[in-house]
């Protein structure tokens, strides 16, 4: 299933559906097989301005999960 991005600053944009199994595989694996990680003293930023210790298509999918799912680093913790 191919969904509209949303690529506003705000993430007003396009919504999907985030209960498919194809984004909840995918998701998982962004969110597993990733080794970026946000710097720290950052808590109070808004997520996309936040800076990352990784490449930047590993920041993107780091800040992409964390918009759609939550804390990644609680979720990598979970399945460490």
């Amino acid at each position: 299933q191919i969904s509209e991005a949303d690529t506003t600053e705000d993430q007003s944009g396009a919504s999907f559906d985030r209960s498919t199994e194809g984004w909840r595989a995918l998701s998982r694996v962004a969110a597993l097989c990733n080794r970026a990680e946000f710097k720290t003293g950052q808590e109070n930023m808004a997520i996309l301005k936040k800076d990352v210790n990784g490449d930047a298509s590993e920041a993107a999918l780091l800040k992409c999960c964390e918009l759609t799912m939550g804390n990644v680093m609680e979720y990598r913790e979970r399945y460490k």
